[in-house]
């Protein structure tokens, strides 16, 4: 196994007055890879530091094995872990909550079935234990948004022949709610969003008529 080098820009601010003192200083940092990796993803923690996450070339029991890393704010690596998830997927976005983090994947590729698997994996911030769920989705479906209120999940969801639906998925246990939106018309959903204080979904659908 090669190392990998990331190079992470820190900001640091030399004064609040003068933005000309601001300065770029590059950090080297090295974790396990191999040279087939195509890209490293990196998801901010805020104060707890960053999750740096990729796919390796490993298959374990049919299962696809991603690293992901913690690194704390000064990039130093705390742990790195595997989490085996299905194969042939691709991240597509991430949502967190105080206590959680949430990374939403989709296979990709033609898979011979009738429709297609979605994984969300779940990082516990308190015990750092990763889990995942599965499920799903109507053949060659796209996942417009997603977004997250405690352990309720919302999957937007734009399908063929201007048709969109939304997925609430119970994030304990992987049950999930389809709500079909207005088919007489045709839909398109252009945006999901999470009003975290009000514990509400709200979605923005173009509608077609005559």
């Amino acid at each position: 196994m090669r190392i990998i080098a990331l190079i992470f820009i820190l900001i640091f601010f030399q004064g609040f007055s003068d933005v000309k003192a601001q300065k770029l200083k590059p950090v080297r940092l090295e974790v396990p890879g191999s040279l087939n990796v195509e890209t490293y993803k990196v998801v901010s923690l805020k104060e707890k530091g960053v999750i740096v996450f990729y796919e390796s070339s490993s298959v374990e029991t049919n299962k696809r094995v991603w690293f992901f890393a913690l690194l704390d704010i000064k990039l130093k690596q705390k742990w790195l872990k595997k989490v085996p998830i299905d194969d042939k997927m691709v991240f597509i976005k991430a949502r967190q909550t105080s206590n959680k983090v949430f990374f939403l994947f989709k296979n990709f590729g033609k898979t011979g079935n009738d429709y297609d698997i979605y994984n969300i994996v779940i990082y516990d911030k308190i015990d750092q234990h990763f889990k995942s769920l599965s499920g799903s989705l109507p053949l060659n479906v796209e996942i417009k948004d997603f977004e997250v209120i405690g352990d309720k999940g919302c999957l937007a969801l734009n399908k063929k022949g201007f048709e969109a639906d939304l997925a609430f998925v119970d994030l304990t246990s992987g049950e999930i709610n389809p709500v079909h939106l207005d088919k007489e018309d045709g839909a398109i959903i252009e945006t999901l969003y999470a009003d975290l204080k009000n514990k509400r979904f709200f979605v923005v659908v173009k509608y077609y008529n005559n």
